[in-house]
């Protein structure tokens, strides 16, 4: 070993080391001579070494250690990769835009692995690209982002989602520089939410607003989706960045519940379950982003009351399907009175059917009539306004507190006249 290796291993070293060095100018190198010199450095570090016959061979084996590789080898190596990939890294910055730069680094990590799994011994191969990374990507990536003209706010703003992707994609091997992206990626969305939120014209309508936040949350959702891979961090940067705009306009949660109202009078008519359930999901991504929720849940239960008072929804089923995604995100004990208004609804039903079945079939004094029984807490407060109401209409009323009494002894009934309607037919 003395006379065969010890004497020559820094000059062999050197000439591996050489010979990577071209292959990374794109020169051409024999490598499997490598391979198997790199496997030698390995072999000679064996202890316990025993020459072992194996047909027409001998075979030379040990126990495997890793000292004279490194020492002999990968040590000056890794150095010497250090030294090369910080000086061609700023070449890079000098002759090339962020575009570039970042093509240039993402083709080079993938030859050094390509190398590093075709003649590296499988324990050089992590430190390796670790100092890769250091050189090429955590070192510059402040200055790479804010490079003028074709760093991060450029692709942003020109919606340069391939270039953002790559970036990522380079950017990802070292965590803590994804923060310069999200930087970036945080003022623009606000910019684009303002505009929505200080427009005069558009805030005079909470249709079109809520469309254009929509609109906007479906542009964002699909960039941080294609661009970063639904990277949580970026998922949290597009949502604080919502939540900071949308916040700024007093508006917002009366103007998305009222769109929300919009979409069960009319707006879902006719749409299949897949499609209303992405509709309503798409609201519910906006409401997890406004501060006062409380005030977007009592319009949403005024509104509501009105369609089921009115019986003007288009969907019970899909009435149930948003305050299912509304207890998910408020919890059971906000959204409850939300179902117990629901359950009033079903039993006046029941009522009013049970009330036909009297002798009058519902109709004392010959006038059709129905009745929606509330239970006072579950619905929104309603001022009672008093009223002088017709005989024939007392008629009716003093007929269904009768019915009403006997099912329920003890149960006191308030009218809220304001709240029914009444159709008068002439005859000629």
């Amino acid at each position: 070993k003395k006379e065969l290796f010890d004497d020559i291993k820094e000059e062999v070293s050197v000439a591996v080391i050489n010979q990577i060095k071209k292959e990374r100018e794109n020169e051409g190198i024999d490598r499997e001579r490598i391979k198997h010199t790199l496997t030698m450095f390995v072999q000679m570090g064996l202890t316990g070494v025993e020459i072992v016959k194996s047909g027409t061979n001998l075979l030379w084996k040990g126990q495997e250690s890793h000292q004279i590789y490194k020492q002999a080898f990968e040590e000056p190596f890794l150095s010497e990769s250090g030294e090369y990939y910080g000086k061609l890294s700023q070449n890079w910055l000098t002759t090339s835009n962020c575009p570039e730069y970042i093509s240039a680094a993402a083709e080079a990590l993938y030859k050094e692995e390509e190398r590093a799994d075709k003649y590296l011994d499988p324990s050089t191969k992590p430190r390796l690209l670790k100092i890769i990374e250091q050189e090429i990507i955590e070192k510059h990536a402040a200055t790479l982002a804010e490079m003028p003209g074709t760093g991060c706010e450029d692709m942003f703003k020109h919606d340069r989602q391939d270039q953002l992707g790559e970036m990522f994609n380079v950017f990802q091997r070292c965590p803590n520089t994804l923060q310069y992206i999200t930087n970036k990626m945080r003022p623009y969305i606000e910019s684009k939410g303002e505009a929505i939120v200080t427009d005069q014209n558009i805030v005079k309508d909470s249709i079109e607003f809520t469309n254009k936040l929509l609109a906007l949350k479906r542009e964002m959702d699909g960039m941080v989706d294609k661009a970063f891979h639904n990277h949580s961090l970026f998922q949290k940067t597009r949502d604080q960045a919502f939540q900071n705009f949308m916040n700024k306009c007093a508006y917002s949660p009366h103007y998305i519940a009222s769109y929300c109202d919009n979409e069960f009078r009319r707006g879902l008519k006719g749409v299949s379950t897949t499609e209303a359930e992405a509709r309503l999901e798409a609201i519910i991504k906006l409401f997890v982003c406004l501060n006062d929720r409380d005030v977007y849940i009592r319009s949403y239960t005024k509104f509501l009351a009105q369609r089921l008072l009115s019986n003007s929804t288009v969907s019970d089923e899909y009435e149930q399907m948003m305050i299912a995604k509304l207890k998910v995100e408020c919890g059971h004990n906000t959204v409850n009175k939300l179902s117990r208004m629901f359950t009033d609804i079903a039993h006046s039903k029941t009522l009013n059917e049970e009330f036909k079945m009297l002798g009058h079939n519902g109709r004392p004094g010959g006038v059709v009539s129905s009745f929606q029984v509330l239970t006072n807490g579950h619905w929104p407060e309603q001022a009672f306004s008093p009223c002088q109401m017709p005989g024939e209409l007392n008629q009716v009323i003093q007929a269904f507190e009768n019915f009403y009494q006997k099912k329920h002894n003890g149960r006191n009934l308030t009218w809220l006249y304001n709240q029914g309607n009444c159709e008068v037919s002439t005859l000629y």
